[in-house]
């Protein structure tokens, strides 16, 4: 009789148990919203969620450099802009000082103008952001060119920021690749009323551009050279001085070519510009997807919790009451 009786208490102490341990599981699992709180509730499920979320932080992160690649390139933009703007003003000059017809106080008055352009290019040259000078290459420490000598003092070195998984984006450009074009090939411009322009390509390995004028009969006249935009002004600002027509007249096109060229690399910057919002675009419609799968995953349905718990209150009401008639009639029968 006792056996039967501890029996009976053990079975109905360890459905009690369960259902009160169901009925906090759902309580939880309604308080939290979550369907998993530990990995034992679903081992499959917790690997799929852990998956899920590695993979939106990482896109996160993505996202992060993107969004500071981003303002990268709109700076770069405006700095590469302006220079277009200083590059028009300085072939404008040299092509009215290339006519000769400037008196002497328009001469120095351009020159002085040509000074100020020649300024703001080398500022705009070495422009910094996020404090790291923008066109050093990897050198971001050092200012781009020397302020005197307008020679370049950085490398050549790309740096790249991933994206995605699989992608790298080069976030800047050298300015020995901006702020100079060196010839792939000798040009000659001829001159009105006889004579020639020469221009050849230095060293190998450098920005070099040598310039030769040569008169009616090939004779050279005058030579110079240069290696980035900002001496071709400082050489432009002496020759208005000096009224050298012929130095001003060399400089007409390679100051039109200079413009291109910082035009073709601030199209190069705007089509990174597209590339990266786009690579946006998709990972946040990614990370949308993976949201709702992880959702799906561990979110609980309130709707099925609710009538869980309704359920299990229900259970747990009638075990008790169940429970007590039995140990009651089992408490008499032990007493007679």
């Amino acid at each position: 009789m006792r056996t039967t009786s501890f029996t009976i208490y053990d079975q109905i102490s360890r459905a009690l148990q369960q259902t009160m341990a169901d009925l906090s599981a759902i309580s939880n699992r309604l308080s939290s919203g979550k369907k998993i709180s530990r990995p034992s509730d679903d081992v499959i499920g917790t690997i799929k969620a852990l998956d899920y979320k590695l993979s939106i932080d990482l896109n996160d992160r993505y996202q992060s450099n993107i969004a500071d690649v981003r303002n990268r390139f709109d700076f770069t933009d405006k700095v590469l802009s302006s220079a277009s703007d200083t590059l028009s003003s300085l072939g404008r000059i040299a092509s009215q000082g290339a006519s000769g017809e400037l008196s002497a106080d328009e001469r120095t008055a351009f020159a002085g103008q040509v000074i100020q352009y020649r300024d703001i290019l080398t500022s705009l040259a070495n422009s910094k952001y996020l404090d790291k000078y923008v066109f050093s290459g990897y050198k971001t420490d050092t200012q781009a060119f020397d302020p005197a000598t307008f020679a370049y003092q950085g490398d050549s070195g790309i740096s790249n920021v991933p994206i995605d998984q699989n992608t790298n984006m080069p976030i800047n450009f050298a300015g020995n690749s901006v702020f100079s074009l060196p010839l792939t090939a000798a040009q000659t411009v001829q001159l009105p009323g006889g004579g020639s322009i020469q221009y050849t390509a230095g060293a190998p390995g450098t920005t070099t551009t040598n310039v030769a004028i040569l008169d009616a009969g090939n004779n050279i006249v005058d030579q110079f050279s240069y290696d980035n935009f900002m001496q071709m002004a400082d050489i432009m600002a002496t020759a208005l001085n000096a009224n050298d027509t012929r130095r001003i007249s060399a400089l007409v096109q390679p100051l039109l070519d200079a413009r291109t060229h910082i035009q073709t690399v601030q199209a190069e910057n705007g089509v990174r510009e597209n590339a990266i919002d786009d690579q946006n675009t998709r990972l946040t419609s990614f990370n949308l997807s993976l949201q709702n799968s992880l959702s799906a995953t561990e979110d609980a349905d309130m709707t099925e919790t609710i009538t869980d718990l309704q359920k299990t209150s229900v259970a747990l009401r009638a075990l008790q009451q169940a429970s007590a008639r039995i140990l009651s009639q089992s408490l008499l029968d032990f007493l007679k």
